[in-house]
């Protein structure tokens, strides 16, 4: 199990995307009451992407203990593909909403929250590749049998 490659990135792909809720995703300098304070976006109030991110990273899991059914762990990670675009569009679709609420922004920028999706879709795009080439493997050592 741990020597495939496709494991670690399963993993690391779980890790980046527990990363969301450690940092933050958006946050933007605003002037209150000729105060500059600072305002950031997180997950601690946005129930849908909890449980997108929870899903994601249940799947990524489960998917790392199925290294012997490759069929059936290829098609939860293109699901957790699937729930990993769905993050992403909310997560921009909240930091869009987000903007539109401050008032007198100084400056704003995204943080590193929200690049963590990406990099965990990348990282499930590689383990899908290795899932697809040890497939391909197993199929060429059965022929020769």
């Amino acid at each position: 199990m741990i020597q495939r490659i496709q494991t670690l990135y399963l993993f690391f792909a779980a890790v980046v995307t527990a990363g969301i809720f450690y940092f933050d995703i958006y946050q933007a300098t605003v002037m209150e009451n000729g105060i500059k304070a600072l305002k950031s976006m997180t997950f601690s109030d946005n129930y849908v992407g909890i449980i997108l991110t929870v899903i994601s990273i249940a799947l990524s899991l489960v998917a790392i203990f199925l290294f012997k059914k490759r069929k059936r762990q290829a098609g939860l990670t293109w699901l957790n593909l699937l729930v990993t675009i769905g993050l992403f569009y909310w997560m921009y679709r909240s930091i869009e909403l987000f903007r539109g609420s401050l008032t007198e922004v100084i400056s704003s920028r995204y943080w590193i929250g929200a690049f963590l999706p990406v990099l965990s879709f990348v990282l499930l795009c590689m383990a899908l590749y290795r899932i697809r080439k040890d497939e391909k493997l197993i199929r060429s050592l059965d022929r020769l049998r």
